[in-house]
């Protein structure tokens, strides 16, 4: 069965922000737990990231970090800290549960290294 390539244009069109595929790790907190859950990214944008988690949240809420490597500009790596709010949670196997989140505010911090 063929399929007509003119739908991928039309559903690329309707995202508001281009999505960069990424497997790094998460920890994410949500305003149900009161620790830390680690995760992994599937992928991010300007405005949302996908993130597989090992368990469910419980808020609509959750907070997250992730590392970025060091790059010719940078001389250590930075730690992106997320506030974001839940938009659709799916059942995703094995991988556990998928989270898609709106990011509602983000500051980037120099990372600790552990020496």
């Amino acid at each position: 069965m063929k399929t007509d390539p003119s739908w991928k244009t039309v559903l690329s069109e309707c995202r508001a922000a281009e999505r960069y595929a990424m497997d790094l790790p998460v920890v994410v907190t949500d305003s149900g737990h009161a620790g830390v859950v680690k995760a992994k990214v599937r992928d991010v944008s300007r405005r949302g990231i996908f993130i597989y988690l090992p368990v469910e949240v419980s808020g609509s809420k959750i907070e997250f970090a992730f590392e970025l490597p060091a790059d010719a500009d940078a001389e250590q790596p930075a730690q992106v800290r997320c506030k974001a709010t839940v938009v659709r949670v799916e059942a995703s196997g094995e991988a556990g549960v998928g989270v898609a989140a709106k990011i509602n505010s983000y500051r980037f911090v120099p990372s600790v290294r552990k020496a």
